[in-house]
């Protein structure tokens, strides 16, 4: 709002279940403190990126805030901002993913056999949450060449 501010110190994303992430954001300025927002990870496929769709204030930091925050906090666009500012690129997660794949279909599975694969494209498909982790399914496409030697 203009002539008021916050500095965000400090951003954290959390697991909440049900497909759901809690999003944990810590202030100074002209307030101090921390808001939790609440939204669901969507894929974003073009950007190979996840966002936080449908994010909005939890119960608890809406109330707070309402009660107890300043009145220019509650009526400032945070929601949009970080709404906005909560994108995690999964570029490293599936490049970790392409060379797992790739040893995997690199091998001998015996004196006499052994496989060589390779890995064209991998991307992010789709993301969900539980309360431990951000899983991010992907798609791969690739060749596997089977050799065999040796008697039958």
């Amino acid at each position: 709002m203009k002539g008021d501010f916050i500095h965000i110190t400090d951003a954290a994303i959390f697991g909440r279940g049900g497909n759901q992430v809690v999003v944990r954001i810590a202030f100074t300025g002209d307030a101090i403190g921390h808001l939790y927002f609440v939204g669901k990870p969507e894929m974003n496929t073009l950007t190979q990126s996840v966002q936080i769709g449908g994010l909005r204030l939890d119960l608890d930091s809406e109330q707070l805030l309402q009660k107890s925050g300043p009145d220019w906090l509650d009526r400032s666009s945070v929601t949009d901002l970080v709404m906005r500012e909560v994108v995690l690129g999964v570029t490293p997660a599936i490049d970790r993913m392409r060379d797992l794949v790739t040893k995997a279909l690199n091998r001998e599975l015996s004196p006499t056999i052994t496989t060589h694969g390779t890995v064209t494209s991998v991307q992010g498909i789709g993301v969900f949450a539980d309360v431990n982790r951000l899983y991010v399914r992907v798609m791969s496409d690739g060749t596997l060449t089977l050799k065999v030697d040796g008697k039958p």
